[in-house]
């Protein structure tokens, strides 16, 4: 990391507003009174590694697909020679079940198939411009809320996870563009009849209509289950716990994350007491250690569990690209029995294997005992990872992609328990390739690797199923689910 980037985190504030870099006038310049708010000290240009275009299927509106489709794509190259570039899933699309009509279909190894030495061949062939728009937006985020537009990028970009190119807050116009195509791309996935349909119309009470609400995400958000307040109340608490993250600096990320645990807890209490919000803050969320912080076995699982969920079932649903896009109505066909008899067989040998026995085979490194990794004393976190892993939870925490419809339906509990597991899998991760190698302090390009992959999962933990969702949320929802497990981890890092 060069010297700029290390000071790249955004300056301590004061304020009473919480913290963010917003432009006031309309974001896409068409009169709308949404402001966009752009983190400080997060930077992202692609550096043109070629990593992102691998592990998955892009998908393709309509119009994607017809902008596209009519170059004789075989013809320009050898390597496009002979193969079958796009999969059509119109019909499932049409009945809700697919997210797009059409989809790139990756090579044997999992990467694009027009990802042609490390560079995208639409690109250079027919430019920027007319790449699928999944593509174009990439790696960028942005979620609509009362408050305006909110800005990241997900690290599943290597550059955005090295933090390389400029900073976003320079890059104002191109965001704006961007969302303007967001928005542009949202109303084009929703041309069908499945999503055109009227739902929920407004009922007629003794003769007048009952008025639509806000159509605007987030007028409301769960704090934790069977608890919601409006967006207002929310602020609260987002500016206590953004003001934790950049302004207290006399704490480290071990101690960072368990007191913005305590301040949801308090902000919980507070709501079931009937008070206001604004008493947040107030509040000094350090709390020491109990007496007794030796983890549990539902803790220990369940944080097994995310590890596996990040790092090695992906690995698996790449390698069995027979599933990939598999139209649901041929799961069943027996021609297919075969491919998902062994890979349900793999996965369920892989998570008993992680969740019980503690043990896994970790990407570009070997066989790991999470177990071990945990306790193996190590040198302590240098302050270039402290202010790695204060920028990523700074940078999940502004852009509002821990909860709500960006994060799977999870309630602000579940989602910062998540990061919290996220950031300990991170570290697992970066222990475990370090013992393998016979060091004993982590390495930033570990860390580098880890979150690559773990932003993929987060991205598209979306697209389960709405029952394993709720069980995620359920499962999360536990007060100081991974505390221990924190201290655990933290003691094994101090000198």
């Amino acid at each position: 990391m060069s010297e700029e980037q290390k000071h790249d985190l955004p300056e301590n504030k004061e304020s009473d507003q919480a913290p963010s870099s917003a432009q006031e006038s309309s974001p896409a310049g068409n009169g709308s009174s949404l402001v966009l708010h752009i983190p400080e000290g997060v930077r992202y240009n692609c550096q043109g590694c070629g990593r992102c275009c691998s592990g998955w299927s892009v998908g393709m509106s309509q119009e994607d697909y017809d902008r596209i489709k009519h170059v004789d794509w075989q013809s320009l190259h050898p390597a496009l020679q002979g193969r079958e570039l796009f999969m059509h899933r119109e019909a499932e699309y049409k009945a809700g079940l697919a997210g797009h009509p059409h989809y790139t279909k990756p090579r044997e190894d999992g990467s694009c198939p027009f990802l042609i030495d490390k560079l995208c061949f639409i690109h250079g062939y027919l430019g920027e411009d007319q790449k699928p728009v999944t593509c174009r937006l990439f790696p960028y985020s942005f979620v609509e809320t009362p408050s305006g537009v909110y800005t990241g990028v997900v690290y599943n970009s290597m550059a955005a996870a090295k933090n390389q190119g400029n900073l976003l807050t320079d890059q104002v116009q191109a965001l704006e563009e961007a969302l303007e195509l967001t928005k542009k791309y949202a109303r084009a996935l929703n041309k069908t009849e499945a999503a055109m349909e009227v739902k929920d119309a407004p009922k007629e009470l003794d003769g007048a209509k009952v008025a639509q609400q806000d159509q605007t995400p987030f007028q409301t958000v769960d704090l934790t289950l069977g608890l919601t307040v409006p967006w207002a109340e929310f602020l609260e608490v987002d500016k206590k716990l953004m003001d934790l993250v950049l302004n207290r600096t006399d704490l480290s990320i071990f101690q960072i994350l368990p007191a913005g645990s305590e301040i949801l807890q308090k902000a919980i209490k507070l709501k079931r007491a009937g008070q206001p919000l604004s008493e947040l803050q107030n509040f000094d969320p350090i709390v020491p250690p109990d007496s007794d912080m030796t983890p549990g076995s539902t803790e220990e699982m369940t944080l097994r569990s995310m590890f596996y969920r990040f790092f090695l079932y992906p690995l698996i649903r790449v390698d069995e690209k027979g599933l990939w896009q598999m139209q649901r109505r041929n799961i069943l066909n027996p021609a297919n029995l075969f491919t998902v008899v062994r890979s349900f067989t793999r996965y369920s040998f892989s998570a008993v294997n992680t969740i019980l026995f503690k043990t896994g085979t970790i990407p570009n490194a070997g066989r790991i005992n999470l177990e071990a990794a945990g306790k193996k004393k190590f040198e302590p976190l240098t302050p270039e990872l402290e202010a790695y892993f204060r920028r990523w939870l700074y940078l999940r925490l502004f852009a509002k992609t821990y909860f709500g419809p960006a994060a799977a339906g999870f309630g602000v509990v579940s989602g910062y328990n998540c990061l919290m597991a996220s950031i300990i899998c991170v570290m697992l991760y970066a222990k475990a390739s370090a013992i393998l190698r016979k060091e004993n302090k982590l390495n930033i390009e570990d860390i580098y690797e880890a979150y690559w992959r773990l932003d993929r999962e987060l991205l598209t933990m979306g697209q389960n199923s709405k029952q394993e969702n709720v069980a995620y949320n359920f499962a999360f929802a536990t007060p100081r689910l991974f505390h221990k497990v924190l201290f655990e981890l933290e003691q094994s890092l101090k000198a």
